[in-house]
């Protein structure tokens, strides 16, 4: 949790990482909203340790495409909640090939979320209850050990979201969050074309999604990274911003105390992207999981990008 004179930033522990609320004393806004199975989690959390009524969120932020951002996105626009992300967000899994994709890695998300719990076939009882498993496995606690046939057999139902979420605000760079015009977001592609981060000018708060991850106090480069390229230039553009709190989806809430501290945590990532960083293994996942024939893919490559400065 975190403290400041205007909101509280709260962590919330999500199937594949790390969600963040901000309470405001009149509104909400939740930045990425998770998996699919995330969603009662974040709302349970909002009823009973918050106190207050779901109708206070005013905002979903989602910054990229990927299953643990984009995923509960329909569900949240479904509870009639208003969602802001990349204008080009729904290009990603465009086509046939985009389709293959989106199933690819909802399946990875589900590797990494039960690599995470450690527990195979553990869902929250409240997504059980939804789906019609609770009478016959009788899921009354916070969690519920499915057999694993019936997981993997219900896992499309679980982890399954859209690949196509209308937007009620499509965002560019340097656009202020509607509503929370202290937040301001930019565009940050590498990972996809259009992630984008979060920022708090005064506060000098900064969500970076998936711009780089933490494991054991040690902060690495996302996999994959679509255009290299595109994500060096990227942490180049955003080491020099003042950054005192930085939020990773993969690693949780990282005070920086250091007047340099951010540049000094992604100089060390730049030259690393310099030299070939991906293991045989890595390039081998890396094609079955994320092919680069995409429809979106060959557009950006063929079209290319107009980089923020």
């Amino acid at each position: 949790m975190l403290r400041t004179p205007q909101f509280t930033l709260h962590s919330i522990k999500g199937q594949v990482g790390s969600l963040f609320l901000v309470e405001y004393p009149t509104k909400l806004l939740l930045l990425d909203s998770g998996c699919a199975t995330d969603v009662p989690t974040v709302q349970k959390y909002i009823r009973h340790t918050l106190c207050r009524p779901l109708s206070d969120v005013a905002l979903v932020m989602v910054t990229h495409v990927h299953p643990d951002h984009m995923g509960g996105g329909h569900l949240w626009r479904g509870a009639g909640v208003p969602i802001a992300a990349p204008s080009d967000l729904n290009r990603w899994y465009a086509g046939a090939h985009g389709c293959v994709q989106h199933r690819a890695h909802i399946s990875l998300a589900y590797y990494f979320g039960q690599t995470e719990h450690k527990y195979l076939g553990t869902v929250p009882s409240s997504v059980v209850r939804q789906h019609g498993f609770a009478q016959k496995y009788g899921a009354t606690n916070s969690a519920v050990l499915l057999p694993f046939w019936l997981f993997l057999a219900s896992l499309p139902i679980l982890l399954y979201y859209p690949r196509h979420l209308p937007l009620h605000y499509p965002l560019h760079d340097n656009s202020l969050l509607p509503m929370f015009e202290d937040w301001q977001v930019m565009l940050a592609p590498g990972h996809t074309s259009h992630q984008m981060v979060v920022y708090h000018k005064q506060e000098q708060i900064l969500y970076a999604s998936d711009l780089l991850l933490q494991h054991k106090k040690r902060f690495s480069i996302p996999f994959p990274i679509d255009f290299p390229k595109w994500h060096i230039h990227t942490l180049e553009r955003l080491k020099s911003l003042p950054v005192k709190s930085l939020l990773l989806a993969h690693g949780g809430l990282v005070d920086i105390e250091a007047p340099q501290g951010f540049q000094h945590i992604l100089q060390p990532l730049i030259d690393r992207m310099h030299t070939p960083y991906l293991s045989p293994l890595h390039r081998w996942v890396r094609r079955l999981f994320f092919p680069h024939f995409t429809k979106e893919i060959r557009r950006v490559k063929r079209e290319g990008l107009h980089l923020p400065k």
